[in-house]
């Protein structure tokens, strides 16, 4: 009987169970604070899912080493294993942080660029850029070519190692498409994920073992902003940049790039690392790849002229429409738009056929997504309609008509000249 009792209390607490859940809160953007600009952007897509300043001209610092890395690779391609040696006028050019290198000492492409990479060593980017060029001012001259063919256009680069210079600038959006570029050379990027490496001896050095300084990947030289999505790319500060970072991450078959430029430390605290790692959380916990409409979808019919056997076809998107979107959009607020090309379809064609364009758009009229539209069917012509058709499209011709008025001259002037000249008629029929 005891059991009886509880069981309407039981099932009261089933109903009221759902009101006892927290709902899934909407996607809010991140809290960044402290830093000057901030761009995440979605790799497959293409696509920018949060962005703080990003056109804003600052200082790369040591992001500039991004593109030396570029450049430098470049140019000896699959020799990286080559060795330069030190010279003095490299060594005069040594500013900043330095690994140590002496003059007459020869060391690897490689190893330079994952000193350069992982330890942010200046004087191994000065090396990269003599090897390279021949000069600094060569190098920087490939530089700003090679950022501006990735459509780096607010970048400008005079050194580079990243070390302050007013004409020196960049963007968030601009380094980020130069990093997105980068994780595409797959040397350069597994150097940017190790935390730490060990460069082997030269003519003049022991072994040396570089430490990465981008602590969002590493957690050697801090432990304080570790973050475990993070696999990427790139770290380093100035006075007049402040603290910047490039970071990648990837999550559910999706890749992010995050740039943050301009961080201020307070407090001892660097404030790019905890910005890069709330931009970057952000968009992989929130984006996903919603499909808003299939291939398989039948979206139109279009009449079919000269086929015996088919008279109309079906109208599909070419490819599956998706969208790099939050996980609580609504996909009822997608509005689909579509124009067709061609008001009927004549025989033959074939499956594949492009007719016409299919748009996604949200409920402010931005576009999600595009594709072509198509016919999924081959269909060939019967030959007796096919004639006919043709028949009757040249009979309705210019040129038709063209051919009747000559034909009709010729007889018009044929009776005409029998009339005025008789004999000659009969002698011709004689």
């Amino acid at each position: 009987m005891k059991h009886l009792r509880i069981l309407p209390l039981f099932l009261s607490l089933l109903l009221l169970l759902p009101l006892l859940i927290p709902s899934a809160a909407a996607a809010t953007p991140p809290s960044v604070t402290g830093v000057d600009a901030v761009y995440v952007m979605n790799l497959e897509y293409g696509q920018a899912v949060f962005a703080q300043n990003e056109s804003k001209r600052l200082y790369p610092a040591s992001t500039a080493k991004l593109v030396t890395a570029l450049v430098a690779e470049k140019h000896f391609a699959e020799d990286l294993d080559q060795k330069i040696e030190i010279t003095e006028e490299m060594k005069a050019a040594f500013r900043g942080r330095a690994l140590g290198l002496t003059v007459g000492e020869r060391i690897t492409v490689e190893a330079l660029l994952h000193a350069m990479l992982v330890g942010g060593y200046n004087d191994a980017a000065i090396v990269l850029a003599f090897a390279t060029a021949g000069d600094l001012a060569s190098f920087c001259a490939k530089m700003n070519e090679c950022a501006l063919a990735l459509g780096a256009t607010e970048t400008h680069y005079t050194n580079p190692t990243g070390l302050h210079d007013p004409a020196m600038v960049t963007t968030a959006r601009d380094t980020a498409y130069i990093a997105v570029e980068l994780m595409k050379h797959e040397t350069l990027y597994a150097i940017t994920k190790k935390p730490k490496c060990v460069l082997s001896a030269t003519n003049k050095s022991d072994e040396r073992t570089v430490y990465s300084r981008n602590s969002l990947i590493s957690s050697i030289l801090e432990e304080d902003y570790y973050y475990s999505y993070a696999d990427g790319i790139h770290a380093g500060s100035t006075d007049e940049g402040g603290d910047c970072v490039v970071t990648s991450g990837r999550l559910d078959g999706l890749s992010y790039v995050c740039v943050v430029l301009g961080g201020r430390s307070s407090d001892g605290k660097n404030a790019a690392f905890p910005a890069a790692s709330n931009a970057l959380r952000y968009a992989l916990k929130t984006f996903t790849v919603k499909t808003l409409k299939t291939k398989k979808a039948e979206v139109a019919t279009l009449p079919v002229l000269y086929s015996a056997t088919v008279a109309e076809v079906a109208v599909h998107p070419k490819e599956d429409l998706t969208a790099l979107l939050p996980s609580d959009f609504d996909l009822d607020d997608v509005v689909f738009e579509t124009s067709l090309a061609v008001t009927e379809l004549e025989a033959p064609f074939e499956s594949g056929t492009v007719v016409g364009r299919i748009l996604a758009r949200d409920k402010n009229a931005k576009i999600l997504a595009a594709t072509d539209l198509i016919v999924t069917e081959t269909v060939d012509a019967h030959g007796f309609l096919l004639f006919m058709a043709r028949l009757k499209g040249f009979v309705l011709s210019p040129v038709f008509f063209i051919l009747l008025a000559i034909v009709a001259a010729l007889i018009l002037g044929s009776v005409y000249y029998d009339k005025k000249h008789p004999r000659r008629r009969r002698r011709f029929w004689r």
